[in-house]
């Protein structure tokens, strides 16, 4: 099966609490009404920490070739 490429282009804003991101997220939609976006902590970092006890310890906990 041939991999379909996939020109995606995206923004990514990254700062600290208050630092005005919720704000620049808004005028970048006013600008491209079209644009989807995502919330970095419940998309992938929350569900990725909710599996953290469930993982192996290390590596070869895997059960991989390695």
């Amino acid at each position: 099966m041939k991999k379909q490429q996939t020109n995606y282009k995206g923004i990514a804003v990254f700062g600290a609490p208050g630092s005005g991101k919720t704000t620049i997220a808004k005028l970048f939609w006013a600008s491209f009404p079209a644009a989807k976006s995502i919330e970095a902590f419940d998309a992938i970092i929350n569900p990725a920490t909710s599996i953290k006890e469930k993982l192996p310890e290390s590596e070869a906990g895997f059960g991989g070739n390695s």
